[in-house]
């Protein structure tokens, strides 16, 4: 299991499949936060050793067991190449996850060496998930006869609104949770928001999450200076809650080159937050007609018209419930269930 953003979802799933009466065995990467160089590099090595172990162990308990990998690529990319293969030989149905939407930029960038593996990668797998279906044509490309199958993901069941909260209407309330930094799009949001309170909107913009070094300085910089922007830092879910439940849209201007299906985006519209994001990573897919598509997300002028424009009118309402509807029906538990069902035991009764 790979660590960082992919974790997340990583831990959904097990648990969903643990609720479901599975056993699931975790490999995870090491953490190696805070370490040098050749720290960081002795600790994956021993890792991916310690990995091939625990595969041949796990063969033990029969070979039909799927063996499900969330590769981080890039530098690991040989060493989860040789897990793959280690796991074919032992028999393993091989389910390869491919999250994160900089996949196909980093096989077209990074040389012919690197286009080997990836793709051997691919070739290795009984089937691969992946985040985004913008991604099914490149693994038909490189390896027709492979199933390519969608698996989103997903938001706990408990965590999707019946129908949209009751909110004031007298204050426009706009919201962000992520990474807090130029790349996620949160100068071009602040932006955004200075140019409601110039038309006479009354605007409340909450922005939770830790600040990257490079930007906390002037982050801090901005709330000082406006009153109606506040930072919140990292925080527990139950506490964002609170925030999405309060809030009419949930605003992600993100440009970060390795944006795929972002959990805090989903996590919003299931709690009735209009999104507005851009056209980047699997926003699109994601969001489909439940919201606003941004092109160019330095138009902020623009943006904020769109969105003092939709406020407090019947549209709000009705994209806020068609949003709780998507989630429900699209990146619900019971769908992700059934397609984790079918990856793992194709030929098991449904």
């Amino acid at each position: 299991m790979s660590r960082g953003g992919y974790e997340t979802a990583n831990r959904r799933t097990i648990s969903l499949l643990e609720a479901a009466g599975c056993h699931v065995d975790t490999y995870a990467y090491p953490d190696t936060l805070g370490n040098g160089f050749l720290s960081r590099a002795i600790s994956y090595f021993l890792n991916f050793l310690a990995l091939r172990k625990k595969l041949i162990q796990g063969q033990a308990k029969g070979n039909a067991i799927p063996f499900h990998i969330t590769p981080l690529f890039k530098q690991f990319i040989l060493p989860e190449f040789l897990l793959m293969r280690r796991a074919k030989r032992l028999g393993m149905r091989i389910v390869l996850d491919l999250r994160a939407g900089n996949k196909a930029s980093d096989r077209a960038r990074f040389g012919k060496t690197y286009r080997k593996l990836f793709d051997g990668c691919i070739k290795l797998a009984d089937v691969v998930s992946v985040e985004g279906r913008e991604y099914i044509p490149l693994i038909r490309s490189i390896a027709p006869d492979i199933e390519a199958t969608y698996l989103p993901n997903f938001v706990d069941g408990e965590n999707i609104a019946e129908k949209p909260p009751t909110r004031s209407s007298e204050v426009c309330r706009l919201v962000y949770v992520g990474t807090v930094s130029e790349a996620k799009g949160v100068p071009d949001l602040i932006n955004v928001a200075d140019h409601l309170v110039q038309i006479g909107l009354p605007v409340q913009l909450d922005i939770i999450g830790r600040p990257t070094k490079s930007f906390q300085k002037e982050f801090e910089r901005n709330c000082k200076d406006r009153p109606y922007v506040m930072g919140h830092g990292a925080q527990s879910f139950e506490y964002v809650r609170t925030f999405l439940d309060q809030s009419h849209f949930f605003v992600f201007l993100t440009k970060w080159p390795g944006e795929g299906h972002s959990n805090a985006l989903t996590e919003a519209m299931a709690r009735g937050c209009v999104p507005v994001a851009t056209q980047h990573g699997f926003n699109q897919s994601t969001i489909s007609d439940c919201g606003i598509i941004i092109k160019d997300r330095v138009e902020t002028v623009e943006i904020a018209s769109q969105i003092a424009q939709l406020w407090s009118t019947p549209s709000f309402d009705f994209l806020a419930e068609a949003s709780i509807n998507r989630i429900r029906t699209q990146f619900g538990e019971d769908t992700v269930r059934a397609i984790l069902r079918g990856l793992y035991w194709p030929d098991a009764q449904t």
